[in-house]
């Protein structure tokens, strides 16, 4: 952990507010979700079941789901304008929908997707922009998807290893993403979020995660 909150800070220059979002380490085994975070289940369907486990010394939080969809959300560390941030996670996918295709509405599983809510500054009662790191067996790079759902809302696929690979490392900018998604403005993040669906293939899905850290740098003042 204290490798990835290291290179974090070098990524974003000088050290701004590092969060460890699930802070595994304060929660027992067998818990559900992590102290801080709530879980939802999306319209219609069942939520995945989630819980901490501590498996020969590594502890982690395990989602499994078939059929079903579900998200746990938790509140931004801080409600500051941004001017970087970097939100980074280690995943270990043990099983995935193998009919996941990102590319069309009746195939759109994923196994993990990490998201982040912004603060909308527009008129009142206007959707809040939301942007989904979805894992993507096709992608080879970060990929841009539009969604499926509206237009407040963006994928980027996230290259994914084959269920079975072990760990796997991600680090994204989701101030620099919006900006080149949504253009520019003030960027002010509301919620960081977790997801994980398998509701158009009714596939089986296993993800691990093992930590979920969040580092910014705050925008100067006007």
């Amino acid at each position: 952990m204290l490798g990835v909150i290291a290179f974090a800070c070098a990524l974003l220059g000088p050290p701004g507010h590092v969060v460890d979002l699930l802070d595994l380490r304060r929660a027992a085994h067998g818990t559900p979700v992590p102290e801080g975070w709530r879980m939802h289940a999306v319209r219609g369907f069942s939520a995945p079941a989630t819980a901490v486990i501590d498996s020969a010394g590594i502890r982690f939080l395990r989602i499994a789901g078939q059929g079903q969809a579900g998200f746990m959300v938790r509140d931004a560390p801080t409600s500051r304008p941004l001017a970087a941030a970097a939100l980074s996670w280690s995943v270990r996918v043990e099983s995935a929908p193998p009919e996941a295709d990102l590319t069309h509405a009746d195939t759109d599983d994923a196994p993990l997707r990490v998201f982040v809510v912004f603060e909308s500054p527009r008129r009142l009662f206007a959707r809040p922009r939301t942007l989904f790191y979805s894992l993507d067996r096709r992608a080879s790079a970060p990929t841009p998807r539009p969604s499926h759902v509206a237009r407040d809302l963006r994928v980027i696929g996230m290259p994914s290893a084959d269920p079975g690979t072990g760990w796997q490392m991600a680090m994204v900018d989701p101030v620099a993403d919006y900006h080149r998604l949504w253009g520019t403005g003030e960027v002010r993040v509301a919620a960081i979020g977790v997801m994980q669906d398998t509701d158009q293939t009714g596939g089986h899905a296993v993800t691990d995660l093992q930590h979920l850290t969040w580092s910014t740098t705050d925008a100067p003042h006007p």
